[in-house]
């Protein structure tokens, strides 16, 4: 962010779409990731629409631990994660409501608890190349209005409660053989 301030020549906020970043660090967490992705929360950044964490070479994990957002985060529509991101954790999108498409690297061990709750905007959940992906936590993709599909990899052995309960568009799915738990009022 402060690399947009500081470059040179057009610096006006309200042409930028996109923001692609770079490094080497393991995980964006807490005030940090809030910070982030509240920048797309109709802030000066009016057209901000795309995060792109492809750059960003070391990432491990990412969570808002400070809960979910306080307001609907209204401009995000898309996300790129890197290869080697292996948490997507608790409400680190929850409340993105015009989310419409993630890009699940194959390396995603485990989406955590509300991770995209009321993501109401998206509209389906293609999980087949996460070939690590053993579990979906607990109100993962809770109360997802437009969820229409859901493909879950071979290896997923764990679907929490209230995964993707609320999500009434989803109607029909298939379940891999690799599947132990459903939790209770998983969908």
């Amino acid at each position: 962010i402060a690399a947009v301030d500081s470059a040179p020549g057009n610096r006006d906020k309200t042409k930028i779409t996109t923001l692609r970043f770079t490094g080497s660090a393991s995980e964006i967490t807490s005030w940090n990731w809030r910070y982030l992705t509240e920048l797309y929360d109709g802030s000066e950044w009016t057209n901000l629409s795309v995060m792109d964490l492809s750059g960003m070479t070391g990432l491990k994990k990412v969570e808002n631990s400070r809960g979910s957002a306080s307001t609907d985060i209204i401009n995000l529509t898309s996300v790129q994660f890197p290869e080697g991101l292996q948490t997507i954790e608790n409400s680190a999108f929850s409340r993105c409501v015009s989310l419409e498409s993630v890009t699940l690297p194959v390396s995603l061990q485990t989406i955590g608890q509300g991770a995209f709750s009321e993501c109401d905007g998206l509209q389906s959940a293609d999980m087949s190349v996460c070939i690590t992906l053993t579990s979906i936590s607990m109100n993962a993709f809770f109360s997802c209005a437009e969820l229409k599909k859901v493909i879950f990899p071979e290896g997923l052995q764990t679907i929490g409660e209230f995964a993707f309960s609320g999500s009434r568009a989803l109607k029909k799915t298939t379940f891999p053989d690799s599947l132990q738990t459903i939790g209770g009022r998983a969908f």
